[in-house]
C-alpha cells in the first residue's frame, strides 16, 4: 500500500474480511497504522514459516560462472518442492501431517497468548484428495487433536501475520456476516446473537472469483467474438491454453480451477 493509501486508514477503525494471501499481506502492513483492526476470519489459514537463509559466496559464484548450474538446481528445487505438495495433499499421509505439525509448532511458537490458539488454529472444513486411491499410514497421529487437511486451502508462506494478529489493537472474529453499512458491520456470533461493530473502512480480501469467471472484464476475439458469450455455457480451452477466436488470450484451465492470469 502506497503513503496516499495509508494516510486513507491511518487513525481509523478498519475491517479485513478474509485471511488468505492477499489478506495476509495487508494485515502486517496496516495494523500499526490503524486505530483499531478487526478481523473476519472463517477458516484459519495453514501459515508456514519462511525457510529464507544467507547465500554463501560459493554457491553465488557458481550459479554465475558455472555453465546450466544455476538451471539444474532451480529444476532441483522445482522437482522438490512438487513431490513434497502432491505427497501434502495426500490425506492422512505422513507428508501432510508433518505439515499439520510445522504448521500448529509454528502458530503456538510466534502466538504468545494461548487464548488465541483456538482462533488461530487452521481446522479446515473440507478435505482435498489429491490422489484417492493412494494413502499412507503416518507414524504422527495428529488428526484427531488438530483436524487441518492441507492443500484444500492455499497455505500460507510467511512470519508477519502472526505477530500482526496478537498485537493488542487487533481483533479475530469467527462469526458469520451479515451485512455492512457505511459506519458498522454486523455479524452472528455462535449463539446466533447480532454483533455489530463500528469501522471507518472495511477492506475485502476474500480471494479468486472463479464462479463469475471473466465477470469485470470484457474480452474480445476475432471478428467480435465476445468470450463471455462464446462461454456462456461452459468455458473451455485446447489443452487449457488454446482458445478459438481468441488465440491472445492464455488463460490456465483445469478441473478444479480457473485462474485469470
Amino acid at each position: 500500500m502506497g503513503v496516499d493509501g495509508k494516510e486513507l486508514i491511518k487513525g481509523k477503525k478498519v475491517v479485513v474480511i478474509g485471511c488468505g494471501s492477499s489478506a495476509a499481506q495487508v494485515i502486517p502492513a496496516i495494523v500499526d497504522d490503524v486505530e483499531h483492526l478487526t478481523v473476519f476470519m472463517r477458516t484459519p489459514p495453514v501459515v508456514l514459516p519462511r525457510m529464507d537463509m544467507p547465500l554463501s559466496t560459493i554457491f553465488k559464484w557458481a550459479c554465475r560462472w558455472i555453465p546450466l548450474f544455476a538451471w539444474i538446481w532451480r529444476w532441483k528445487m522445482t522437482l522438490e518442492f512438487g513431490k513434497k505438495a502432491m505427497m501434502g495433499a495426500v490425506d492422512n499421509s505422513a507428508a501432510n501431517d508433518r505439515v499439520n505439525f510445522v504448521a500448529n509448532k509454528f502458530m503456538e511458537r510466534q502466538v504468545k497468548d494461548p487464548s488465541l490458539w483456538k482462533l488461530l488454529r487452521p481446522s479446515a472444513k473440507c478435505k482435498f484428495f489429491l490422489l484417492p486411491h493412494f494413502s499412507m499410514q503416518s507414524d504422527i497421529r495428529l488428526m484427531g487433536a488438530w483436524p487441518t487437511t492441507v492443500m484444500c486451502k492455499r497455505p500460507l508462506i510467511l512470519s508477519t501475520l502472526y505477530p500482526a494478529l496478537s498485537k493488542p489493537n487487533c481483533t479475530i472474529v469467527r462469526e458469520r456476516l451479515i451485512k455492512y453499512t457505511s459506519t458498522e458491520i454486523l455479524s452472528l456470533d455462535e449463539s446466533g446473537k447480532e454483533r455489530t461493530r463500528e469501522c471507518d473502512v472495511i477492506i475485502l480480501g476474500t480471494g479468486f472469483n472463479v464462479a463469475q469467471y471473466l465477470e469485470h472484464i470484457k474480452v474480445v476475439g476475432r471478428d467480435g467474438v465476445i468470450l463471455q458469450e462464446q462461454w456462456r455455457d461452459h468455458p473451455e480451452a485446447l489443452y487449457g491454453v488454446g482458445i478459438r477466436s481468441v488465440y491472445f488470450y492464455r488463460p490456465y484451465l483445469c478441473k478444479r480451477i480457473r485462474l485469470n492470469q
